[in-house]
């Protein structure tokens, strides 16, 4: 025979169960946040990355790169800046380090160029910019939302996507 008392022990301990849950969830989400470092970079108009990538861009004031940093990691990434242009790599032989993903978010005022090889999956959303050249090589990805280009051109090789999304209201 259940009891009202059984009944509001068992709702009790599910309602626990359930708050662990979004505790648990939240504490990792600020994990993560913290493992994002950020780089020194100098004013750059081009963004190429090699590897696998999951990169936000965003337009924003300022020049900002900042690349999450596993501890512990059978790789690391690599951030070098030429001629305006950052090259992102990732360092490691073994086969994990090809496999796992590195995150970065960029933000900056403009962009004219973003390449991007290999499982890079890009994402830009409300950015408003004159000029963008997209080339995607070997299955990565290009996904925009919301974003603004007097001139878009793309460059696809390989099993490359493109989305683009665009909310206009009138």
């Amino acid at each position: 025979m259940v009891t009202v008392a059984g009944v509001v022990i068992a709702l009790f301990v599910v309602g626990l169960m359930v708050l662990r849950q979004d505790v648990t969830t939240l504490l990792r989400k600020a994990e993560l946040a913290n493992k994002y470092r950020e780089f020194p970079v100098d004013k750059f108009e081009k963004l190429s990355f090699t590897g696998n990538w999951e990169v936000k861009v965003k337009q924003g004031r300022t020049h900002k790169v900042e690349i999450e940093i596993e501890d512990e990691a059978p790789f690391s990434p690599r951030l070098t800046q030429t001629n305006n242009a950052l090259y992102f790599t990732i360092e490691g032989d073994t086969a994990e380090a090809k496999l796992l993903t590195t995150r970065a978010r960029i933000t900056a005022p403009w962009l004219l160029d973003i390449k991007a090889d290999g499982k890079s999956q890009i994402v830009i959303e409300d950015f408003d910019s004159d000029t963008l050249y997209v080339e995607l090589e070997n299955g990565a990805t290009f996904a925009g939302k919301n974003n603004y280009f007097t001139h878009l051109s793309f460059k696809t090789v390989g099993n490359s996507f493109v989305q683009l999304i665009d909310n206009v209201q009138n």
